[in-house]
């Protein structure tokens, strides 16, 4: 490889890799604030988020694995400048993810009662904080499938810094309404800060508050790019579905951007990656006009 040639490559990889770097140093420091915030509940807060860990992860799981499908896709049709597709692919992606959230949501709500059961005594008072903590999360399952699929668009096309902008926002939203959520109101420097003292369940409504400010983010946000106007959802065909399916369930994903670390239990995330498919440099296309 020629020198140029290989800065050029350098500097592709760098452009690309650097915002989800940024990105993912925000959620360690949200993640240790998580712990922290709840620890300073007591006892059974904090052994309610670290039995919620197992039901956490695998609802994030799901709406990873489904994202996976979808930066595969929409890069592979990004890179065969196949644009009907690219956007048809991206509309349909969203689609499911709002289905599946929305019927894991009310499925898990439903059973929360027996799933809390199977990791903690009933007769416990971490149980009935834990059905406080995950009921709440529930709430913000659709949102975080729905943004997470228009995230992984984006960065299918290689734009990995919209994705560092409207998620680095959600993070912060995250963290103050955490504070504000969890505790009661306290005094600062003369000035009284506000709380609702909802302790664990604070958490929980902390991450879907801030969830849904985060999808309603990204529908304009990826609106600006070739994948055009995202809000207009598309019911799911069969046949998109069986195809991103495929790729999703052959994959185990990493863990999201954006999901509250269980305290109690490591506070560690695994970086989200760049795709390493056929994508361009950004600026090669032009917004379609749908």
């Amino acid at each position: 490889m020629e020198p140029d040639s290989k800065a050029s490559a350098n500097r592709i990889v760098w452009d690309l890799a650097w915002p989800i770097i940024a990105l993912n140093s925000m959620q360690v420091i949200n993640s240790l604030l998580d712990t922290r915030f709840i620890s300073s509940l007591g006892q059974s807060a904090l052994n309610a988020s670290g039995a919620s860990q197992s039901v956490l992860f695998f609802l994030a799981s799901m709406g990873i694995a489904l994202g996976v499908g979808v930066t595969a896709l929409v890069s592979r049709f990004y890179g065969a400048n196949e644009v009907p597709d690219l956007v048809k692919a991206a509309r349909q992606s969203t689609g499911l993810s709002l289905l599946f959230g929305v019927a894991i949501a009310v499925l898990g709500y439903l059973t929360l009662p027996w799933i809390c059961s199977l990791y903690v005594d009933p007769t416990s008072p971490a149980y009935s904080e834990m059905l406080r903590y995950l009921g709440a999360v529930m709430v913000g399952i659709p949102a975080f499938y729905i943004f997470n699929s228009l995230a992984a668009s984006l960065r299918a096309i290689s734009d990995t810094k919209t994705p560092m902008v409207v998620s680095g926002i959600q993070i912060v939203l995250h963290i103050i309404l955490n504070y504000v959520l969890i505790f009661p109101p306290s005094t600062f420097l003369g000035m009284t800060l506000p709380g609702a003292n909802m302790g664990i369940a604070g958490a929980g409504w902390a991450f879907s508050i801030s969830a849904w400010a985060a999808a309603l983010m990204y529908f304009p946000a990826s609106g600006r790019s070739i994948l055009g106007a995202t809000w207009k959802l598309q019911f799911p065909e069969w046949h998109w579905v069986v195809r991103t399916l495929r790729i999703s369930l052959l994959r185990g994903p990493p863990r999201p951007t954006g999901w509250p670390a269980p305290a109690g239990r490591s506070a560690s995330t695994t970086p989200d990656r760049p795709t390493a498919s056929c994508s361009r440099p950004r600026g090669s296309w032009r917004r379609p006009t749908t």
